[in-house]
């Protein structure tokens, strides 16, 4: 990829904001939902897998263009942010491409499966004057805030709060990153053994 391609412009204003999507897997739907719930300010005009079959749905679900490579998409669309969807082992060489040809990247978690490949990735971007986000949609989840306001009140150590939850304590810890606030209002078997666990 071009290493001094124009970044894309940011803010965007004054007409639709274009995304492309490669991976178009279990959670590309998702990501296809979104971008037609904001259609008004927002619009799909590229879409890429490897797999013809994934391709051939996600063409036909969302009426974008297909490609078959990242390489094509970068070059044959006219993108302002790249989504990644693909496996996380190849999220850090398909941002740093991204970011090469001057296109913000949406990444899905994990951010990569290395430290050193999520540096990378941040370089990049930061070299080519594009943004880099990551989705961590779960730290806003009502269960892991109840479990980040009773870690910061010491209620229950970090040991006790990721057995309860039954994850890792690096999993913990990455659901934890944020200062949001939830309200727990759902009302599920795991909330309420949360419940009695953080209330004791």
């Amino acid at each position: 990829m071009d290493s001094h391609a124009t970044p894309a412009p940011w803010p965007i204003s004054g007409r639709k904001i274009r995304f492309a999507l490669v991976g178009c897997g279990r959670i590309s739907k998702n990501h296809f939902e979104a971008i037609a719930k904001h259609a008004e300010r927002a619009e799909l005009v590229a879409v890429c897998d490897t797999d013809p079959t994934a391709l051939a749905n996600a063409v036909k679900a969302t009426g974008a263009a297909g490609h078959a490579s990242l390489r094509q998409l970068l070059a044959g669309s006219d993108a302002d942010i790249v989504v990644l969807a693909t496996p996380s082992g190849l999220h850090s060489q398909q941002a740093i491409a991204c970011a090469g040809a001057g296109r913000h990247v949406l990444s899905e978690k994990p951010m990569a499966t290395k430290f050193e490949d999520g540096q990378a990735m941040v370089r990049a971007c930061r070299d080519a004057g594009v943004k880099l986000f990551v989705v961590k949609q779960n730290r806003l989840n009502s269960t892991v805030q109840l479990v980040k306001r009773a870690l910061e009140n010491a209620q229950v150590s970090v040991t006790h709060a990721a057995r309860s939850l039954g994850i890792s304590y690096q999993a913990l810890g990455y659901m934890l990153e944020t200062r949001h606030k939830a309200l727990m209002t759902e009302r599920t078997p795991m909330r309420r053994r949360m419940r009695r666990v953080l209330t004791k």
